[in-house]
């Protein structure tokens, strides 16, 4: 009968087979697989950035879809932003009687440094005088600080609103850098 001892040395024997024969490398990565590796690591990190800004932008959607107009200026990183937001909506009279039926964000564009993202919105809005569907879009302009992704303050879709910003302004903005060091507010 064989000890426990040397069940597990012939077990990590045969481990060490089966990742020869699996063609692992043993001494190390070419620099090609170093490069491949790096490539692999970045594009998981944008993914993650994406889903994470996908999630943050389609809530938002769906506050405003719903006119919980407190809950939208809750992705205002300012305070001064966030009470703007909210004297432009409460109580706006060009908003009674206008919805949005669908609201879905179409793409999301994170730049390299992943503190930097655009965010192609397309609503369907519903309003007098004939009650007719309008589809419309927009590119929001969102910034990474301090963990938290934070809607730009040009960018604020409101129902009946043209949009704020178009593609071309969008890569002339001058998103903050998202580092948290200055503490400015975002312009």
């Amino acid at each position: 009968m064989r000890s426990w001892a040397t069940n597990r040395r012939s077990g990590a024997a045969a481990a060490l087979v089966a990742l020869l024969l699996a063609g692992a490398p043993v001494a190390g990565c070419t620099a090609a697989q170093k490069e491949a590796n790096a490539y692999r690591l970045q594009e998981a990190k944008r993914n993650r950035a994406k889903k994470a800004i996908s999630d943050r932008a389609s809530e938002y959607c769906l506050a405003l879809r719903w006119k919980d107009w407190k809950k939208a200026a809750a992705y205002l990183e300012q305070e001064a932003d966030r009470v703007d937001y909210l004297d432009v909506h409460d109580g706006d009279r060009e908003l009674e009687g206008r919805s949005i039926d669908q609201i879905a964000v179409r793409y999301v564009v994170v730049d390299d440094s992943m503190e930097k993202a655009e965010v192609r919105v397309a609503w369907v809005e519903v309003g007098p005088p004939d009650f007719r569907t309008v589809p419309r879009e927009d590119t929001q302009l969102w910034y990474k600080r301090y963990g938290e992704w934070w809607l730009l303050p040009t960018t604020v879709l409101r129902p009946g609103a043209e949009p704020a910003r178009r593609m071309d302004a969008a890569a002339s903005s001058p998103v903050p850098s998202g580092d948290g060091d200055d503490g400015a507010a975002p312009r």
